[in-house]
This record gives structure tokens, C-alpha cells and sequence, in this order.
């Protein structure tokens, strides 16, 4: 069967195919480039309208490629463009937009507030890490209150017994003695 002459959906130039190879396609397009155009954004099947959530995060965001915070794929997150659109102006580099109801998808203007930075952010809401007691023997805790050395030794004997002054972690504990003896 000879070629037809079909128009590109994209361009409108027309083009020449076999009707076997235009059997199943809603829409023709005369080369690779146009196809890429014409199926970007709201000429794509998938299109959504520009606003997906996250997944397993739950923020939404939202495809404003050319502002100045957006991602590679071009989505920015919903909640850093209202708060610029509250303030009138960029958000600065290091602020921090927290949601009050902790709510990610809750990107109502009254809902959100800035930090001037992440540290801020933690201490007004209570995130900071406490620190850990140090181990028994006087160096820093990484697990169960031991240091490495002590931790790894009760992993492997399930006691502790090498405090330099011949107890063990468990009878130091209980004399409540957490500095070394000199």
C-alpha cells in the first residue's frame, strides 16, 4: 500500500506515512522533536495540570520552571511559593517555611511560618536531639549509653567488664559513678 499524506499535530507541516504505521496513534507527528513538544505539559495524556504531592513526603508542588527555588524536573514546593507571595519578595537563602498544623499539603497563607533559619526552626518547635550520656568510661555515647569500644564489646560478650578499675558497666551504673576514677 503506497504512503499517505497526513499534517503533524505539532508544527502542521505535513509528512508522508504508511497507514500501518499511523494504525494506532490518536495523534501524528512528523519527526522526534515534535512529538517531544507536542507531548510535554498539558499535550501529555498524563498531565495532571502542573500539581502533584509528593510521594511518601506529602508536600505538594507545583511545575514552575523558571522560578528561581524549582527542581530539575521544574517543580517547586507549593508552600515556599504562597509564603513569597505573602512576604512580596524571595525567600532568602537558609529560611525555612514550617507548616503550624504540620500538615505538608496545608499550604493555606495563615498556616504557614518563616524561620530566619533551620536552627531556629528546631529550637521553636522542639525538634533539637537532647544529648546522649556520655558512656561510664568518659568518652561519648553512641549506643545503649556505651562508646563504640564498650558497645562493641557488649555485642559480642553481653558484658562490659574493661572499665580500667576492674567493674563492670552494670556496677558502675548502679553507684550512679558516670566520670572516670583517676
Amino acid at each position: 500500500m503506497p504512503q499517505q499524506t497526513y499534517q503533524c499535530s505539532h508544527c502542521g507541516e505535513d509528512f508522508q506515512r504508511y497507514p500501518s504505521q499511523v494504525q494506532r496513534v490518536r495523534r501524528l507527528f512528523c519527526s522526534i522533536p515534535c512529538r517531544s513538544r507536542g507531548m510535554a505539559g498539558d499535550g501529555n495524556p498524563d498531565w495532571k495540570g502542573g500539581r502533584y504531592v509528593e510521594p511518601g513526603k506529602g508536600y505538594v508542588l507545583i511545575r514552575q520552571p523558571d522560578h528561581h527555588r524549582a527542581r530539575a524536573n521544574g517543580y517547586v514546593l507549593e508552600h515556599i511559593v504562597v509564603m513569597e507571595s505573602k512576604l512580596g519578595r524571595r525567600l532568602r537563602s537558609g529560611e525555612i517555611v514550617h507548616h503550624l498544623n504540620h500538615d505538608p499539603a496545608d499550604n493555606r497563607p495563615e498556616n504557614l511560618r518563616l524561620y530566619a533559619s533551620n536552627g531556629e526552626h528546631l529550637r521553636m518547635e522542639g525538634h533539637h536531639r537532647p544529648k546522649q550520656a556520655p558512656c561510664p568510661c568518659g568518652r561519648p555515647a553512641v549506643a545503649r549509653r556505651l562508646c563504640s569500644r564498650h558497645y562493641a564489646q557488649y555485642q559480642r560478650t553481653g558484658k562490659i567488664w574493661d572499665l580500667g578499675w576492674g567493674e563492670s558497666i552494670s556496677e558502675s551504673r548502679t553507684k550512679n559513678s558516670t566520670s572516670p576514677r583517676p
